[in-house]
């Protein structure tokens, strides 16, 4: 669900901290997954529900 933009934007940000230790890198990294997530939240969870409804119609 990442569009492809973005996903460069994190490898290259990943590449640029490549000589700082981990606890940094995850530090910068956590706001742009967390946005992520809040931006696909509701996308994913229609989805979900949407199959889960289908899958309920075909039950009954």
């Amino acid at each position: 669900m990442i569009n492809r933009t973005s996903a460069a934007n994190a490898g290259a940000l990943v590449r640029a901290l490549r000589e700082f230790n981990a606890k940094a890198v995850i530090g910068k990294l956590n706001p742009i997954i967390r946005g992520w997530a809040a931006y696909y939240r509701t996308v994913v969870s229609s989805l979900a529900f949407a199959k889960l409804d289908g899958h309920v119609w075909t039950l009954t």
